[in-house]
């Protein structure tokens, strides 16, 4: 079975799933660089005036074409572009190699083990505090991850509650790790538990709640919940 009909499979990212994907996720990867040159380098006002003409040019070729809103409409597309969850790889904003503004976070699943692991390094473009990780975004690794993780429990649910505490400042730069496992599972309530860590020190930890439900995460937008 290959990564694309099992993601989450391998520490090793999962490749692009077609040519098209891979020209996305170079083009995100070099506006992630540019931005953060830009927040690392005091450029002259003549050099980033050329740069915004530059720019400009550019809006109108990426105009270009069928206007998409959502993986679910890509999915829908005559041209196969991978499935709905195929393509979350790509345009999550935590995780998505083909979304500039994701760092991107990358995950994997041991199930014989019943680990989730993942890794991922920020750059000044996530400074909170000086020289600090921004506190939301270290949340948002949480939600992302967790989320992911909770797929070791054979069972998906949408995001009820977040504690994270914050045990000392997670440093920009640095390669961190995460890491979670299921802590238990009452019905439709999955409980995960993970850790954030840098030079292997732990910087932050979380527990998270998901809650199934019958209609799935596909209705979220319609709010089609079932309730207790």
């Amino acid at each position: 079975m290959s990564t694309h009909e099992k993601p989450f499979s391998t520490p090793q990212p999962m490749p692009p799933y077609n040519d098209l994907w891979a020209t996305r996720r170079r083009i995100a990867s070099q506006l992630r660089d540019l931005n953060e040159l830009l927040l690392t380098h005091d450029v002259p006002y003549g050099e980033l005036a050329a740069m915004e003409q530059t720019l400009a040019t550019l809006l109108p070729v990426a105009s270009h074409g069928q206007p998409i809103h959502g993986r679910l409409e890509w999915a829908a597309l005559p041209a196969d572009h991978g499935t709905y969850h195929l393509l979350s790889r790509e345009t999550t904003p935590i995780a998505g190699h083909g979304n500039a503004m994701s760092p991107p976070l990358h995950m994997w699943l041991d199930h014989d083990k019943g680990e989730a692991h993942a890794k991922i390094t920020l750059g000044w473009a996530y400074e909170g505090p000086p020289k600090c990780v921004h506190g939301g975004w270290v949340a948002a690794l949480f939600d992302e991850f967790l989320g992911c993780a909770q797929l070791l429990s054979g069972q998906t649910g949408a995001t009820g509650n977040l504690n994270v505490r914050y045990k000392r400042p997670t440093p920009l730069d640095t390669e961190l790790t995460l890491f979670a496992t299921v802590k238990e599972v009452h019905g439709r309530k999955i409980v995960m538990e993970g850790t954030i860590s840098a030079n292997g020190v732990t910087t932050a930890s979380c527990e998270g709640l998901f809650v199934s439900f019958a209609e799935g995460v596909m209705n979220l937008a319609e709010r089609k919940l079932v309730t207790d």
